[in-house]
């Protein structure tokens, strides 16, 4: 499964295979993931696969279990398109729709983004 890497500021992420910077990945998730996040597969989203304490992600607001659905209220499903979301945001502030314990929340980051690396 693919992984994007970013930092609090997202001022760096990759989208490749189990890419890793700032402590954060984010994931697709599983066939079987869906419903542990109380969503449907057809609204899909990508999972931290890793997410330590001391990390960016979680001073900005991230918690472990949290499902990424939209970036500045585009819709991610994957990965790939967690990829594109983030490069389209520019710089400034980005909102991330995310579902916290089967219920919608938002965490916004203040700063911007840089096209991911390959």
């Amino acid at each position: 499964m693919p992984k994007v890497q970013f930092t609090g500021q997202l001022q760096r992420f990759m989208a490749v295979p189990k890419a890793e910077a700032g402590g954060a990945t984010v994931r697709d998730l599983g066939p079987q993931e869906f419903s542990a996040f109380g969503v449907s597969r057809e609204s899909g989203g990508v999972a931290f696969a890793s997410l330590p304490a001391r990390s960016r992600a979680v001073r900005d607001g991230f918690e472990s279990r949290d499902l990424i659905q939209s970036v500045n209220g585009n819709p991610v499903h994957t990965v790939a398109e967690f990829s594109r979301a983030l490069t389209a945001a520019g710089a400034g502030r980005v909102s991330f729709g995310v579902v916290r314990a089967q219920t919608q929340a938002t965490v916004v980051v203040e700063g911007g983004v840089e096209p991911p690396r390959i």
